[in-house]
């Protein structure tokens, strides 16, 4: 692949993103590359500086300076070259030992400014200050697009041969990933059999995702942080349920330290003692087996007692801080299962005017119409927040780890655990008649894949059966939607306003 139209398509996508020193390094190779086509009997530093100033420096210079015997710092040649050498190859700013023979200049100072309006940038440059340097100010977004700028006028002008510009060997290879994936999707889709009977629910999406999903199948999981709803999927705990939990962490606590210690074969009892020992451990032995197959630590009044009973054989201030630290760690693995929440969000219609204008790009995408899958979950609406199930999950990790085993993040129970304020939203959002799938991003990699940080892709276990196209949607994108669901045989359903009633009805 030709090497200037890589760096320039990386050096506008990195100012888009503001990661300016990416931009500036790519940017200030621009000149080494053009030189040398244009200038290939010059040696690297000479039509470095050339080129630049050729096209560039010639006009960084104020007019005012040109007859003047004291002349301000500017970006020439020659300044350029020694910023792309102290930049690229010392990782400084400061070039006063490289002697310039044309202009005096010691330092740089790099000026990151997000991309304004109306496309101005000025560059400023200063003589003096307390140790009477020379300092030229650059914009680093206002010369990488100078240098880009020229290059691309130089391309189309066809005073650059671009096919004279060294190639780069380069392989796709998330393309090549891109399209086994597919393809391992495409016939995943083609073992879905069609439901006689089934409830319709449905996707608003843009024109872009609808390409893809139609394509695979599959749809994105998403955090609920990144929703548009700020109230969406609140984790509310209470103070008191803090506390109770607490106290269930630090109960575990001790029976498990108890139950270490009834165990440690160093330990010696004698007479009754031995006795009443051997009987507390087959009863935490019996509860300890019964807690891990019902999935939940219940700290009841029996083994409380029998846990206070014995806490005096354990070091008081050694247990008060090993007790916080374990009560720690608990509290982080139970944040793993709230911040590890993934879903998808449908709807029961097809017709609704705000979610055309909201998630179907303005009435110029579409909305996808599937056979709704046994695991998905109606959102109920209320004037108040639902409460988080902080004991529940706090009693189902407890097991896990009394288990000696590592917290299954997609176990249903647990899900089903912390779901009820993920399928709760306000009033306002009723008219949506939302139905979402919920996962955790600890669920299998068959069944997810990874895009992106908080984004999988989710696999639909059920067919799309109908397609509506939105009423503003561009001809040219209705007639390529059309071609897939044509090859795929899936129904096409125009829609339009109706005559006489606020609604969005199909043709």
């Amino acid at each position: 692949m030709n090497s200037l139209e890589l760096y320039i398509k990386d050096i506008k996508g990195s100012l888009n993103n503001n990661l300016y020193f990416s931009a500036l390094a790519l940017a200030l190779t621009l000149p080494d590359i053009c030189g040398q086509m244009m200038y290939p009997d010059l040696y690297s530093k000479a039509r470095y500086k050339k080129w630049y100033d050729e096209y560039i420096g010639q006009y960084e210079e104020s007019p005012h300076d040109k007859d003047s015997e004291v002349k301000m710092p500017y970006l020439s040649g020659e300044a350029c070259y020694a910023l792309r050498c102290a930049i690229l190859h010392e990782g400084r700013n400061n070039i006063e030992d490289r002697n310039l023979e044309t202009i005096t200049l010691d330092e740089f100072t790099l000026l990151l400014e997000e991309k304004n309006k109306m496309d101005s940038y000025c560059d400023g440059a200063s003589v003096g200050g307390f140790e009477n340097k020379s300092t030229l100010d650059i914009q680093v977004r206002n010369i990488c697009n100078k240098i880009v700028w020229v290059v691309e006028g130089l391309i189309q002008k066809g005073e650059l041969d671009i096919s004279k510009a060294p190639n780069i060997n380069v392989k796709d290879y998330g393309a090549e990933i891109r399209r086994l994936r597919d393809y391992s999707y495409k016939e995943k889709r083609a073992l879905l059999k069609p439901k006689d009977n089934y409830e319709p629910i449905y996707k608003y999406c843009s024109f872009g995702s609808a390409k893809s999903i139609l394509s695979n199948n599959c749809v994105i999981l998403n955090n609920p942080k990144n929703f548009n709803d700020p109230f969406d999927s609140i984790i509310d705990v209470t103070k008191e349920d803090e506390e109770k939990s607490r106290d269930i962490v630090y109960s575990f606590y001790l029976f498990n330290e108890i139950d270490k210690r009834l165990n440690e074969k160093k330990l010696a009892f004698k007479g009754l003692q031995k006795l009443s020992v051997g009987f507390y451990r087959s009863m935490f032995k019996k509860y300890k087996k019964m807690a891990i197959k019902v999935g939940m630590f219940e700290a009841n009044k029996m083994m409380l007692s029998i846990t206070r009973y014995f806490v005096r054989m354990l070091p008081k201030e050694e247990m008060g801080k090993a007790k916080e630290e374990f009560t720690k760690q608990v509290t982080e693995r139970i944040k793993n299962v709230r911040s590890s929440v993934l879903m998808s969000c449908f709807s029961k219609r097809y017709d609704s005017t705000l979610m055309w204008s909201h998630y179907a790009d303005k009435h110029r995408g579409v909305c996808i119409e599937f056979e709704r899958p046994d695991n998905f979950s109606d959102v109920k609406y209320k004037s108040v927040r639902e409460p988080f199930d902080l004991i529940g999950v706090t009693k189902r990790c407890l097991a896990y780890m009394l288990a000696g085993n590592e917290i299954n993040y997609s176990d249903l129970h647990l899900i089903n655990k912390i779901s009820s304020p993920l399928l709760t939203k306000s009033e306002d959002w009723e008219y949506e008649q939302e139905v979402r799938c919920i996962f955790t991003s600890f669920t299998s990699l068959e069944e997810l894949e990874m895009l992106d940080f908080d984004k999988y892709l989710y696999f639909m276990p059920t067919m799309i059966r109908k397609v509506y196209l939105g009423v503003n949607m561009p001809e040219e994108d209705k007639t390529e939607i059309e071609r897939i669901c044509k090859k795929m045989k899936i129904e096409v359903v125009n829609t339009k306003l109706s005559d006489d009633e606020y609604k969005i009805v199909s043709e």
